[in-house]
């Protein structure tokens, strides 16, 4: 039966109201189970679960509100869950669950990417050179629109000692930072493999 809002009229008799009335009781309670603990139930009013219908468009959140949905994400092209957040230079719609795992099932030191809740990205990706290389982040993955740090771990597949090392130069733009692969032992350039992690917004 459906809610009714304009019952009882005060003409209305009790017996003829009487039906309307109690549908709408039925119907209080269907819409406080959805997601709840119903009526007389020991999870009373508490979320069950929480769900969020696909939005078209971002929703309109007053000033000073935070707030989450659903919408498609287009680098991603899958359904994300949002976060609407304040930030120091106002508000942000942060796309937080979606990473790599969202189009990919990424295999063992393989490149990838994720959204942090906070509105932090991070890449993480292999890299290689021969003395000052400059490295450019993934196109394919969200731009950043500034890189705090790299961090750079070296990687040899030989068993034993490994005569290369990498250091971090400098950031030089939202997509370009420069490394230097040298020998360990020695000065000057080498060849080298390293894992790099970007982090940034």
């Amino acid at each position: 039966m459906a809610y009714n809002a304009n019952i009882p009229q005060p003409t209305d008799a009790p017996s003829n109201s009487q039906p309307l009335i109690l549908g709408n009781f039925q119907a209080i309670e269907s819409f406080v189970g959805v997601n709840h603990g119903t009526f007389d139930s020991v999870t009373i009013g508490k979320h069950k679960f929480v769900t969020f219908p696909v939005q078209a468009a971002a929703p309109v959140f007053l000033a000073g509100e935070t707030g989450l949905y659903n919408k498609n994400y287009a680098t991603t092209a899958k359904n994300e869950s949002y976060i609407h957040t304040q930030t120091f230079a106002g508000t942000s719609d942060i796309p937080f669950s979606a990473s790599i795992m969202s189009t990919a099932t990424p295999g063992n030191q393989t490149d990838g990417w994720t959204y942090l809740p906070s509105g932090i990205l991070m890449h993480w990706s292999n890299i290689a050179g021969n003395g000052s290389s400059v490295i450019t982040v993934n196109p394919a993955y969200p731009a950043f629109s500034a890189i705090f740090t790299v961090l750079l771990t070296g990687i040899d597949p030989a068993v034993g000692d490994s005569n290369t090392s990498v250091r971090l130069v400098n950031i030089l733009s939202n997509t370009q930072y420069t490394v230097y692969f040298s020998s360990r032992t020695a000065l000057g350039a080498a060849a080298g493999n390293a894992r790099a992690l970007i982090i940034g917004r």
